[in-house]
């Protein structure tokens, strides 16, 4: 889970989305094409437009890899903030 967390921020790295990604702790990709992803997000009043912006690299990032791109991304207390 760590490790695709930790490509997923490489990939954030290699094209300019360094602070969209740095806040991804971990990525479970589930069998059915669905990935979570746990964040450092808290609950700020940003917290939407940042989670939005953590899916879109991950859609980018899976689409690239062959990977599904359906993902939901939570905050930091277990909170689901967006489901693409």
């Amino acid at each position: 889970m760590k490790s695709a967390a930790k490509a997923l921020r490489d990939y954030g790295k290699a094209h300019s989305l360094v602070r969209v990604t740095e806040d991804v702790e971990r990525i479970q990709e589930r069998t059915d094409g669905h990935a979570l992803i746990s964040t450092d997000i808290g609950a700020e009043d940003d917290a939407v437009g940042r989670a939005e912006k953590v899916a879109a690299a991950y859609r980018a990032y899976a689409k690239g890899a062959g990977k599904p791109s359906s993902v939901t991304v939570y905050n930091v207390y277990g909170d689901s903030l967006v489901t693409r």
